[in-house]
């Protein structure tokens, strides 16, 4: 097998066992301590996958192999990996988990000491040649301890919301969480019922695996917003496997895009003259409203979270994340947190004596639009996109990452797919009908 297929844009995933088994996951923890200099203490935790638990085991022998210390956190989110290893001052974390794909994955979510996740070229460059090579083993065999850190983990969530919303308790609020049979099922009702919150719960058995795709959309998420409006609660919260991700329904039953919480969040983050960093897909005119309201500056990154976290370490962004339920505090851990976010949201309704509903009637109306162009070369066709874009005098807004531009009203971002021969194409407007208007012109510049 060609060991670089697996290597993906944002982390490290396969089908099991053809691509990820316990060989791959043993050389993988050989490769990783080699990396780190065969010495140290490495976290590891794992998600509920069937094979999660023989994976794990496996990359642990490797890690202890090759001279490196090991604390086992057993069953965990991928932000209580990056957590623990910031807080119990670790040299570096391993996840085991396809986040949100289906059960015939599984794969590896490799983190610095400071709870930063990995970048994938530096792994490519500097762990893929470790990985078959036999003199790594070390004479020094590492030690295994397990470390019960949930509670811990919980007291640091609820520690750092209060300081940021206030002690105000959730007495009175009624929550719906959606597990998706994932990780977020172990830690998010107790967070909420600490708090005095009334949770229902639905998929949070772990035993069962996944009743759906454990990824939370509008499209995923009609159990929810039925369960919300039935139960007439205050809003429904659901995360994704591994529970790096958090998306909400409001108390209408309605989908909340990530967009909208991303504003929130920023909303209470930022002051004037701080940076929050988003990344490229994030609605524009929700940007402007933001910059205009709180005087600060929103740094645009490339989507995917490593990115939005060099930028927020580069901008000393005091926020960050992306519209698919991404979100970051780097004064609780650089990694997205859907436990931390899944709690936040409730607590700042709570400070702010709002229904959800009615904080998003304080943003402005907007459409956003999605679609998929396949393309035999997208590179080449972004090249000459942009092209066309300033030859219209189009306001070019970033070319980090593809081009996003503003065009009749509309705003476009155009990027080549880093996984098939697809151009992502996302336009936005006030509402549907001029998002149409512009939509018709832009597909033609793109040649097909």
């Amino acid at each position: 097998m060609n060991i670089q297929k697996i290597f993906k844009n944002y982390d490290i995933r396969g089908l099991v066992p053809k691509e990820i088994n316990s060989k791959i996951a043993f050389e993988f923890g050989k490769g990783f301590a080699s990396y780190l200099g065969n010495f140290g203490k490495i976290v590891v935790g794992r998600d509920i996958r069937k094979s999660s638990e023989k994976l794990k085991n496996s990359l642990v022998d490797g890690l202890i192999h090759a001279g490196c210390d090991v604390i086992d956190i057993g069953l965990s989110t991928s932000d209580m990996v990056a957590w623990s290893v910031k807080n119990l001052k670790a040299d570096g974390g391993v996840m085991i988990t396809a986040s949100h794909l289906s059960q015939e994955w599984n794969g590896f979510k490799f983190f610095q000491s400071d709870g930063r996740i990995y970048g994938m070229e530096e792994l490519k460059q500097n762990l893929l040649p470790l990985l078959k090579n036999k003199k790594i083993l070390n004479s020094r065999k590492g030690r295994i301890e397990n470390n019960e850190i949930t509670e811990d983990y919980i007291s640091s969530i609820i520690s750092r919301i209060q300081r940021i919303n206030g002690k105000k308790s959730l007495s009175g609020m009624k929550i719906v969480f959606d597990g998706f049979n994932g990780m977020g099922s172990i830690v998010v009702p107790k967070i909420l019922k600490r708090l005095n919150a009334d949770v229902i719960e639905i998929n949070t058995n772990l035993n069962k695996g996944f009743a759906k795709p454990p990824e939370p959309k509008e499209e995923t998420m009609k159990e929810i917003s039925q369960k919300v409006l039935e139960l007439k609660a205050d809003l429904g919260i659901a995360c994704d496997g591994d529970a790096d991700r958090v998306l909400f329904v409001d108390d209408n039953g309605n989908f909340v895009p990530g967009d909208e919480t991303l504003i929130f969040a920023a909303m209470k983050y930022v002051n004037s003259n701080q940076n929050v960093v988003f990344s490229l897909d994030v609605s524009q005119k929700l940007v402007k409203y933001l910059e205009e309201k709180k005087r600060c500056r929103v740094v645009y990154s490339k989507i995917g979270d490593f990115f939005v976290t060099e930028n927020m370490l580069k901008y000393k962004a005091v926020f960050g994340g992306q519209p698919n339920g991404h979100m970051k505090d780097p004064n609780f851990v650089l990694y997205d947190s859907g436990p931390f976010f899944a709690t936040f949201l409730p607590s700042l309704l709570s400070y702010l004596e709002k229904k959800l509903s009615e904080l998003r009637r304080t943003l402005p109306s907007y459409y956003k639009f999605t679609k998929s162009i396949h393309h035999k070369n997208p590179k080449v066709a972004i090249k000459k996109l942009i092209k066309k874009v300033k030859e219209k005098n189009c306001e070019i807004l970033s070319e980090l990452d593809g081009i996003k531009f503003n065009y009749q009203n509309s705003t476009f971002l155009i990027r080549p797919s880093g996984t098939e021969n697809n151009l992502r194409l996302i336009a936005e407007s006030e509402d549907e009908e001029s998002v149409k208007s512009g939509l018709e012109e832009v597909i033609k510049w793109i040649e097909l």
